[in-house]
């Protein structure tokens, strides 16, 4: 009886991580970005096809925090005017700071 339990509650988490999306890198490796056009390793940041990119994040000017939702989009939410904007999936991608390993989201604009 306890093993069915077992097999049913495996069931419903592969169910429910089935709906969420995964989040796409910016780069490879160890996904850090130099600036809005290349990665730390010098390659090119292939994941967005946009003309402009800006990127968005805590450390930045002005601060945002970063927020992914279960379908994959993103929460850009403005701490210093109170604002939020939704991303969809397709136009953006998540990096780390060079500097300091901080979350960043490169976003189409």
């Amino acid at each position: 009886m306890c093993r069915i339990y077992k097999q049913l509650i495996c069931l419903m988490v592969l169910a429910l991580c089935s709906n969420i999306k995964a989040v796409k890198k910016c780069c490879q490796e160890k996904n850090i970005i130099i600036n809005e056009v290349n990665c730390w390793d010098g390659s090119s940041i292939t994941a967005l096809n946009c003309d402009t990119q800006i990127l968005i994040g805590p450390t930045r000017d002005p601060p945002m925090t970063l927020e992914v939702d279960s379908k994959g989009n993103l929460t850009i939410i403005d701490v210093e005017a109170g604002g939020y904007r939704f991303v969809d999936s397709n136009r953006y991608c998540l990096t780390k700071d060079n500097e300091n390993g901080s979350v960043l989201a490169l976003v189409c604009v």
